[in-house]
């Protein structure tokens, strides 16, 4: 865990420890904290504490333990959170082998998987159930001229079956590019 010290115009100093991983998280905490008292006449430093250490935000890098294996899931969906999630990998102890993915129509592919892309061996590509979704044979045509291992799936079961099958029990797989996905994936790895 990491702790921050923040200054407020009405609070000398206190010591936040975010729930959520993360360097950012430090810019976060002090941003909420100060929202929170200056929203509310009640607060105190004690109530802001006990909020930033019990935040959470399912979706974003949570982390979930089943079918023997430790999936690492974000919301991710654009370059600059892209960014912020290699960096957040960088600081953490998990190293994905694969990433599973999935984009919806709006978004600059090439950009985000330039910077996501090299830090897995293995891509799968499933198409999200979602009206703007992009086919999983066209974004995996696209993550392929940045990476060599890359398979498009024509669904998430598809997709989930390839991940087990092409993964050992104890490897990280990292699911992101979409919350439609990461929704998903939650549902299917609670059944």
């Amino acid at each position: 865990e990491t702790r921050f010290a923040v200054s407020t115009p009405s609070t000398a100093s206190v010591v936040l420890e975010p729930s959520l991983y993360g360097q950012i998280q430090g810019h976060n905490s002090a941003l909420a904290y100060a929202a929170m008292e200056l929203a509310f006449s009640d607060f105190t430093p004690e109530v802001g504490q006990r909020g930033v250490a019990a935040a959470r935000i399912p979706g974003r890098f949570q982390k979930i333990e089943a079918r023997d294996r430790v999936w690492i899931l974000d919301g991710a969906h654009n370059a600059d959170s892209a960014s912020i999630l290699a960096k957040i990998l960088e600081e953490s102890p998990y190293r994905p082998k694969m990433l599973l993915t999935g984009m919806i129509q709006g978004h600059a592919p090439e950009n985000f998987y330039n910077i996501l892309a090299p830090l897995v061996d293995d891509i799968v590509v499933t198409p999200i159930a979602f009206r703007r979704g992009l086919g999983a044979s066209e974004l995996a045509t696209q993550i392929g001229e940045i990476h060599p291992s890359v398979w498009g799936t024509e669904g998430l079961d598809e997709a989930f079956s390839l991940v087990l099958e092409r993964t050992q029990p104890g490897d990280e797989i990292l699911v992101t590019g979409s919350f439609y996905l990461v929704g998903d994936v939650i549902r299917l790895l609670q059944e």
